[in-house]
């Protein structure tokens, strides 16, 4: 994980997301927690990699419930990174599925507000 830090952010090696991103693969398979945000991110917005909502929501659900419920809570509000309510909406449901009571509030309060649903 910190040679893709150091990829990531160009600390001794030329900046490359894309080998960042690989190496935090590696690392997320093999259950790495750090890894496993990094990916979800990553495949959310498209960092060093395409984006893709199934792969994010794959590793999304690997993480620990709470860990989970932080993320979606991010990416609803736009802290740290682009604010995209829909995809955090769907992470507060499958944090909620994952048994996490508070993102299941989350989701049934502003899925109501929002007048959606999520389907994936």
């Amino acid at each position: 994980r910190k040679m893709a830090e150091a990829y990531q952010d160009g600390i001794g090696v030329k900046k490359d997301k894309k080998a960042a991103a690989a190496m935090y693969e590696r690392a997320a398979n093999q259950g790495n927690v750090g890894a496993l945000i990094k990916m979800v991110y990553a495949y959310s917005y498209g960092n060093g990699v395409k984006k893709n909502y199934n792969t994010a929501d794959k590793y999304f659900r690997m993480l620990p419930h709470q860990i989970a419920f932080e993320i979606a809570n991010s990416i609803f509000w736009g802290h740290d990174v682009k604010k995209n309510k829909e995809l955090g909406l769907a992470f507060f449901l499958h944090a909620g599925q994952m048994g996490n009571k508070e993102a299941m509030k989350e989701y049934e309060f502003w899925r109501k507000d929002m007048k959606m649903s999520i389907g994936w």
